[in-house]
Formats: structure tokens, C-alpha cells, sequence
């Protein structure tokens, strides 16, 4: 029987949980906006060939056997 209500409760309390509205995002004013360089357009990220370190492990495993 504890259970049960136990159970029952949570259940309450979780749909009671989720059918709050959500808060609206405060707007900032524009003083505390991250100041943009209008002269930069995008950027774009440097692409290196990532290595997985279990290869270097296996290597050097294999080179002290």
C-alpha cells in the first residue's frame, strides 16, 4: 500500500512538474550583448587528422612484446 501512494504521489507531483509554464527569457540590453567586429564574417574551424590514442597504445604494446 505504501507503494502504491508513494508511486501515485510521484506521479503527481512529476505531471504537476511539467505543466508549469516556462519562464520567458529575460532581454538583455544591448550594453551587455558581446560587442561583433562587423569586418570579421564567420570562421572556420581548422580540420587536423585526429589519431585515436588506442592506436598509439596497440603500437607500443606490440613493440614491447
Amino acid at each position: 500500500a505504501y507503494v502504491e501512494r508513494r508511486d501515485a504521489d510521484i506521479k503527481r507531483f512529476l505531471q504537476k512538474n511539467f505543466t508549469k509554464p516556462m519562464p520567458t527569457f529575460p532581454n538583455f540590453p544591448k550594453e551587455l550583448h558581446s560587442n561583433e567586429v562587423e569586418g570579421e564574417g564567420e570562421v572556420e574551424a581548422n580540420v587536423t587528422d585526429h589519431i585515436p590514442t588506442y592506436h598509439a597504445t596497440k603500437k607500443q604494446k606490440a613493440e614491447e612484446l
